[in-house]
């Protein structure tokens, strides 16, 4: 603050054209609005330091998923470009390479450096599925489907019916509710091919797995259905191959030839003599007394049986009359079994019939469904187990 007297003062107008006179207090004025205008500068310039490194980010960001993406394109590039050169076809179930071929490489192909990615493992192309030669209707993988049989094959069926069927009664069909010992001979009613590649495919791949096993040697002869007639497909004997019965009901044909057995009720009708596993006889008599009928239905008072193909393999054999039926499941089950089915001849213990047990459903395929009816005749069977 001023404090004192101001002599001689005096107040002139500006000229034209002429400029006031700058004080200390007017430049001390600017100096104070000077950093108001770059602070407003200093914002503006953080929003774009923000800005540009987020932008660069996401960018680096955008360039490493594009180099994801082509480098997935090429591998999938490759690996479809990863194919014989010589176009060798898919190999069918049973069928072995050519000789002098390698797997995916034919006689006369180029060498190996000039395959395309030849540094990557080949893919390994699913086997092809063949339908068996006899089949009609072929239906697709995922369905099945239970084909009415010409009358010729009718016949094979009823005459493989007579030809293995013996007047033996054992307690079996005498513990079953209403026999009569008295059935003299079955009637076929109707046969139907069951004709599911599902299924049909597993049991192939486990043909082939029993047969490697199978040494000349041991090759089963003397089986009644041997007889079957070529009309109901052929048999592959290098994994002891029959067509066997097994005796059942009609109400439960369709859930077996569309899910396959189920285990886990095997021996649920009538028992387990030889473990828990699937039954299968050669002998018609046999499978008929496991057999049962409808009551009520289209089927009713008829009974049924599955005409199956069943690889035994290496079979066990056992003449005993009270065999150990837990021991000889561990032989034919786990890593180590050494067999692949029991041979149980009863025929012999016993003088009544032999009869066929494995223990994994793969090696059965519900083949023929038949639908019968039985014929009582008046005399009396030939022997009766007591």
């Amino acid at each position: 603050a001023f404090e004192g007297r101001i002599e001689n003062f005096a107040v002139r107008r500006l000229r034209s054209g002429e400029e006031p006179r700058r004080t200390a207090l007017d430049e001390s004025e600017e100096d104070d609005e000077k950093p108001a205008q770059g602070l407003e500068r200093s914002d503006s310039d953080t929003f774009f330091l923000i800005l540009i490194p987020t932008l660069l980010i996401l960018l680096f960001f955008l360039v490493v998923l594009a180099l994801i993406l082509w480098y997935k394109l090429l591998s999938n590039r490759a690996a479809v470009q990863v194919v014989d050169p010589a176009g060798v076809p898919a190999a069918t179930l049973g069928a072995s390479p050519p000789s002098g071929a390698s797997a995916g490489v034919a006689p006369g192909a180029p060498p190996e450096s000039t395959i395309l990615m030849n540094a990557l493992p080949k893919p390994q192309p699913p086997a092809e599925i063949t339908y068996p030669p006899w089949w009609t209707a072929k239906p697709p993988l995922e369905t099945s489907e239970l084909v009415p049989v010409s009358s010729s094959i009718r016949r094979a069926v009823q005459e493989l019916m007579n030809a293995t069927w013996k007047g033996t009664v054992t307690r079996d069909r005498m513990r079953a509710p209403g026999a009569r010992p008295q059935v003299a001979r079955f009637e076929v009613v109707q046969v139907s091919r069951n004709e599911n590649l599902k299924l049909w495919r597993e049991y192939v791949k486990k043909r082939g797995i029993v047969s490697e096993k199978l040494t000349g040697d041991e090759i089963l002869s003397g089986v009644l259905t041997a007889c079957a007639r070529p009309e109901l497909g052929a048999t592959d004997t290098s994994a002891n191959e029959f067509l066997l019965w097994h005796g059942t009901k009609p109400s439960a044909c369709t859930s077996i030839c569309t899910q396959d057995f189920l285990l886990k009720l095997a021996g649920s009708h009538r028992g387990t003599l030889y473990g828990h596993g699937l039954y299968f006889a050669e002998s018609v008599s046999k499978a008929d007394e496991y057999a049962d009928d409808d009551k009520e239905g289209v089927y009713k008072g008829l009974y049924a049986m599955l005409l199956c193909r069943v690889a035994l393999g290496r079979s066990l054999y056992t003449d005993e009359e009270s065999p150990d039926g837990a021991r000889l499941r561990a032989a034919c089950t786990g890593p180590n079994a050494e067999y692949d089915s029991v041979l149980g001849d009863r025929e012999k213990a016993r003088g009544t019939y032999r009869e066929f047990v494995v223990y994994d459903g793969a090696q059965a395929y519900p083949e023929y469904v038949v639908i019968y009816r039985r014929e009582d005749g008046e005399e009396r069977p030939d022997t009766i187990e007591v």
